[in-house]
């Protein structure tokens, strides 16, 4: 990484980068850079980059109001959630 690289969550914007981020995942339930902490009903990347891909469980998200950001689960869909857990982080060069 350069110097003055942004860093910050992963921003998944298509599905062979879905599965990139799931090898890195393992098991582990990590946060991704995607929220509705502007708009509840609304849920964007923190890049500003247009949300054009999703990979949701069935019947997510689920409570939007109180599980604010995004994370992936062990196979690789994604859940609205509000508990602690690790995270996977990407930069610019």
């Amino acid at each position: 990484m350069s110097p003055g690289a942004a860093t910050r969550l992963v921003c998944i914007e298509s599905q062979p980068e879905d599965a990139f981020v799931l090898t890195l995942a393992g098991t582990t339930r990590p946060w991704m850079g995607m929220n509705n902490l502007k708009d509840v009903n609304h849920y964007e990347w923190i890049n500003g980059s247009p949300v054009t891909y999703t990979h949701w469980q069935p019947g997510q998200p689920d409570n939007p109001a109180n599980e604010r950001w995004v994370k992936m689960v062990a196979d690789g869909t994604w859940d609205d959630g509000n508990i602690d857990t690790s995270y996977i982080c990407e930069w610019d060069d």
